[in-house]
This record gives C-alpha cells, structure tokens and sequence, in this order.
C-alpha cells in the first residue's frame, strides 16, 4: 500500500515510474495500473529460487536502463 501512496503522489511529469513485482502482482498492482503505472510480474514462488525470473529481472533492467531502483 505504501508503494501505491507513493505513486499516486510522484510528479509524473518529472518521474517516469514502472514496477517490477518478483512474484505475482497481487491486488494492490491493479490500483496502480489504473494510475496509468504498468506493472511487471515475473512470477516467482516465495522461498523458492527461479533462475528464469532473475533472468527476466536482468534483461527488464538492461532494456528499461533506470536512473533509480527502489526496492521493498
């Protein structure tokens, strides 16, 4: 929810912001959304290591190249 309250409040003028979500989106990811946000799902299991999600991760970071990552 935190994450939410921050976009909705980013300068979207300023900011360009994009989520990376390492598991499955969840509900708080459709609220987003509909701030005009686009969510990435990389579909990983909690507790469960997934190579092919932090490969995704990689190639997602390459092809965005951000100015900042923040994670929670």
């Amino acid at each position: 929810m935190m994450l939410y309250k921050l976009l909705s409040g980013i300068n979207r003028e300023e900011f360009n912001s994009e989520v990376v979500s390492l598991t499955d989106a969840g509900p708080i990811a459709k609220k987003i959304r509909m701030l005009g946000i686009p969510v990435h799902e990389l579909g990983m299991k909690r507790g469960r290591p997934y190579p092919i999600a932090l490969i995704k991760l990689v190639q997602l970071l390459r092809d965005k190249n951000p100015d900042l990552v923040q994670t929670w």
